[in-house]
């Protein structure tokens, strides 16, 4: 008997959990304005729940039709505060609004030194084209693969920021191609140039035909130094840290971010 009631409160314990974390799972990824099929849904939250796992920070996406009439800057930052009661957590939120086409990223605690200015722009930049396509699987797919390698890159010490960003594939094949043909078009360009300048010539056993008699006279010899001016300038540093802006988000927490249209 004693043993039958340990088995059902375990069975209990276990079945009051199970839907908390079902809910916080899905929770990552709120499509509310329907972005994308049923089918797709579950590709997307499982990509943002494994960055989340894998580097214990919140990695969100939130889709909307309604901003309830605030800015989508002030929008993202109100859901953040909502999922965090008011808490400063360490995350990451992409917020798109269909109504108005615009977007804000959200960024909170050490989220906000692991994505600097820079490294928003950059995924901005690979994210916003798809989503004006209306390929919101991609995009969003591309955002939590960015994410993963924004937050391993900021674990080494040094986050992506200035010239110093992720490394776009090299086509080593298409690059083949382009350096032989630029190369051959070089080639052949100055082969018909050298040809058009060719002339008829005859073989000459001295250089009496090319001299013009008492032409050259040097009557004075003399090396002047007037004088030398140096202009020195400071080379600007590519790869200079810009670091992150922020604002002050209504719970009075420090957030960054970056937004747009699409």
């Amino acid at each position: 008997m004693k043993l039958k009631t340990l088995i059902l409160t375990a069975m209990a314990a276990v079945c009051s959990i199970a839907p908390i974390t079902a809910s916080a799972h899905s929770a990552v990824f709120a499509d509310t304005a329907g972005t994308v099929e049923t089918g797709d849904w579950e590709p997307i939250d499982d990509a943002l729940w494994d960055v989340h796992v894998e580097h214990d920070c919140d990695v969100m996406i939130k889709t909307t039709d309604d901003l309830e009439g605030m800015s989508v800057k002030n929008y993202a930052d109100a859901y953040y505060e909502e999922w965090h009661d008011d808490k400063e957590e360490d995350g990451i939120l992409l917020v798109v609004s269909m109504d108005t086409r615009e977007y804000f990223i959200l960024t909170s605690g050490s989220c906000i030194y692991s994505f600097t200015d820079a490294g928003l722009d950059y995924i901005e930049a690979r994210i916003v084209p798809d989503m004006s396509d209306g390929d919101y699987k991609a995009a969003f797919l591309e955002f939590a693969e960015l994410c993963d390698d924004f937050l391993v890159q900021a674990a080494s010490g040094r986050p992506y920021d200035g010239s110093h960003m992720p490394k776009e594939p090299f086509n080593v094949g298409l690059s083949l191609l382009i350096a032989l043909g630029v190369g051959l078009a070089a080639g052949g360009i100055g082969l018909l140039i050298l040809f058009g300048n060719l002339k008829s010539v005859h073989q000459q056993h001295g250089a009496a035909d090319y001299t013009v008699p008492n032409s050259f006279r040097l009557n004075t010899q003399r090396d002047i130094f007037l004088y030398r001016k140096v202009r020195r300038e400071e080379k600007p540093d590519d790869d200079e840290k810009r670091g992150s802006s922020t604002f002050t988000g209504g719970s009075g927490d420090t957030r960054g971010g970056s937004g747009g249209t699409f």
